[in-house]
């Protein structure tokens, strides 16, 4: 009966873990102790009848396989999180608002062309209003579109001339976004249009656009909006889960991720 335990255990895994795997991310290979092969055909009905006879084993191994992973992904990104906490809470070539000096950070990675990223913006005012105790910082992360990347840059360009949140705003909340709407942009807040076109293809515009997208991968953010608070991270626009989240982290420990059961 502990063979026949075994085999099943790792015919469940070897069939589920690919299909929970994410294919963006490099497969892990996972190794398991060799189990000797069944002597004889009489074995493998064994394991046939006993899966069929409880078939609820297989859902129970996929959940609980599941279970494990995310844990230790929440685990990962934690560490991740942890080790990056200067460059994802204090670079100071970010845009943030907020009091400067607020204790809890909230970061959010986005891109202009980003529905989810434009259904977010509008709300953020709010949502300072009943954090009093939050800073919300911003990483220009095109990852969309030519135009998202030209969009960012030009928001960067605005901030070295203090234009940054009228322009930010006024990008989110254009439904579509073209060169020359951009530029009409520019120009309805005050900016100077052709220095903010030198300045957006600066070298340290380059420079933060680059080491905003080394620090998503080291993250493994791969889509917007994305917020980091303390050691979690929320995909998508969940103002419930961000309230979570803010709640843990004005906890003592700031809502660090218990280690993994094993």
């Amino acid at each position: 009966m502990r063979r026949l335990a075994i085999t099943i255990a790792v015919a469940l895994a070897a069939a589920t873990l690919p299909a929970l795997g994410c294919s963006a991310e490099p497969q892990t290979t996972v190794r398991t102790q060799a189990v000797p092969a069944p002597a004889d055909a009489a074995f493998g009905e064994k394991v046939r009848a006993y899966l069929m006879d409880h078939p609820e084993v297989i859902q129970d191994a996929m959940n609980r396989l599941q279970e494990v992973q995310e844990q230790r992904l929440a685990l990962a990104a934690a560490s991740a999180i942890e080790d990056n906490r200067a460059a994802i809470e204090r670079d100071a070539r970010d845009p943030l608002i907020g009091r400067a000096a607020a204790p809890i950070t909230v970061t959010e990675f986005f891109d202009y062309r980003c529905p989810y990223c434009k259904v977010a913006a509008p709300q953020l005012a709010a949502f300072l209003e009943r954090h009093k105790n939050v800073r919300v910082v911003f990483k220009e992360f095109p990852i969309l579109s030519e135009v998202s990347d030209h969009a960012a840059r030009l928001a960067l360009a605005a901030q070295l001339q203090g234009k940054y949140q009228a322009v930010h705003v006024a990008l989110m909340t254009t439904p579509q976004l073209t060169d020359a709407s951009i530029d009409d942009i520019l120009k309805t807040h005050g900016v100077d249009v052709a220095k903010a076109h030198r300045d957006a293809q600066s070298k340290a515009v380059d420079d933060h656009i680059a080491d905003v997208k080394k620090l998503a991968r080291t993250l493994a953010v791969g889509g917007t909006p994305a917020f980091i608070v303390g050691n979690k991270v929320s995909n998508g626009w969940s103002p419930d889960e961000l309230d979570e989240f803010i709640a843990l982290a004005e906890k003592p420990g700031g809502g660090r991720t218990a280690s993994l059961n094993r």
